[in-house]
């Protein structure tokens, strides 16, 4: 059985700085309502698309993100998350909110 090659440490560094992060502010257009048939608020979520998503609490408005890879437009989603406990279980829901987003700059690491 062949063995491969493991990578030099330069050659991973190489990898690493090559990735490119991408800054976005995301700015929320409606207010979300504390409560929704009985959930109390608990979070705002953005969705970037393919399972990757930053949570931030229900008072931010205005919302800075960071990601490795450009999403595209139709998978982004932003999303107020309410809760209500019930027998031990926790029950959660989301609503979509409107909102802007805009690039801020695309840095490359150090």
């Amino acid at each position: 059985m062949k063995r491969r090659k493991q990578p030099t440490k330069e050659a991973t560094r190489a990898r690493v700085e090559r990735t490119r992060i991408y800054r976005y502010r995301v700015t929320l257009l409606e207010e979300p309502p504390e409560t929704l048939d009985g959930f109390k608020i608990f979070g705002i979520e953005v969705k970037l698309g393919k399972g990757r998503h930053v949570d931030f609490p229900p008072d931010k408005r205005v919302l800075d993100v960071e990601t490795t890879q450009e999403p595209l437009p139709m998978d982004v989603e932003v999303n107020a998350k309410y809760q209500r406990v019930e027998n031990r279980a926790t029950i959660v829901r989301r609503r979509s909110l409107l909102f802007n987003m805009e690039k801020i700059e695309t840095a490359k690491p150090p």
